[in-house]
């Protein structure tokens, strides 16, 4: 009986000790494991949410990535073509001025080493974008029609589109993008004004204007219109801009259905 059991069951012939060994060794193994997985991985930023700061990144650097994270328009790693987070966290980084998502560390040399054709790629996916939703036919700088002296110029700014009636004008709009995205800007938000898709604020739930708050206050995520009822909530958005993002989705795609 005692050669069946153990030709059945062989781990049972094993002696005491080295029983003890192995449940030990996966203890190990397990204990190591569920580190790895709590341990954090490389800067990363999820493309609705706020950067995080790394020791490695001037604040030139730091800068550039908060000013053009909401608008960027790419969801692959341009050098690899592999989505982004599919790798693990994705890594941000700025190239000649440009915020440029990575896949992973490996990219980080070959994107440094051919930065041109990186942001090419980044330009051609902003234009793409949003120019179908681009709200004005005026240009950013003269404030004439865009096609005045002939096709216009689309100008690539960060991650913003910006449109102007010619290479002067796109010339003066990278000189000083300040004043072209103030343009732009203003008229984004009247044009999304007019579909909000709420009448309340969608931090605090309250009213988008009342006589004790005074009228919203309007912010651009990006090229979207998000308004509130004061600029406390702010706050609130900048910390999680993903989640208050959905909420107008799905206040629109309700109201579109009627």
């Amino acid at each position: 009986m005692d050669s069946l059991r153990a030709r059945q069951f062989p781990f049972l012939s094993t002696d005491h000790l080295t029983m003890k060994k192995i449940v030990l060794s996966l203890a190990c193994a397990s204990l190591a494991l569920a580190l790895a997985i709590a341990s954090p991985g490389p800067v990363i930023q999820d493309p609705a949410s706020k950067p995080t700061a790394t020791s490695d990144q001037s604040d030139a650097d730091k800068k550039v990535i908060a000013d053009q994270l909401p608008s960027y328009p790419l969801n692959v790693c341009p050098i690899s073509k592999k989505k982004l987070g599919g790798m693990g966290k994705s890594i941000d980084l700025v190239v000649d001025g440009h915020l440029v998502r990575l896949c992973c560390k490996g990219c980080i040399k070959k994107a440094k080493a051919n930065p041109a054709s990186v942001v090419k790629q980044i330009e051609a996916a902003v234009i793409a974008a949003q120019k179908p939703t681009y709200p004005s036919d005026k240009c950013a700088i003269l404030g004439k029609p865009l096609d005045r002296a002939g096709t216009p110029t689309d100008v690539v700014l960060g991650t913003r589109l910006v449109r102007v009636c010619c290479n002067r004008c796109a010339k003066a709009a990278r000189k000083d993008p300040a004043k072209p995205l103030k343009s732009v800007n203003a008229d984004l938000i009247k044009a999304q004004i007019k579909t909000y898709p709420v009448t309340t604020c969608v931090v605090s739930g309250e009213a988008l204007e009342s006589e004790e708050m005074g009228p919203p206050v309007n912010i651009l995520y990006g090229t979207r219109l998000v308004r509130l009822c004061c600029k406390m909530c702010k706050r609130e958005l900048d910390k999680n801009p993903a989640k208050f993002i959905e909420k107008l989705d799905k206040a629109a795609a309700k109201k579109k259905k009627g």
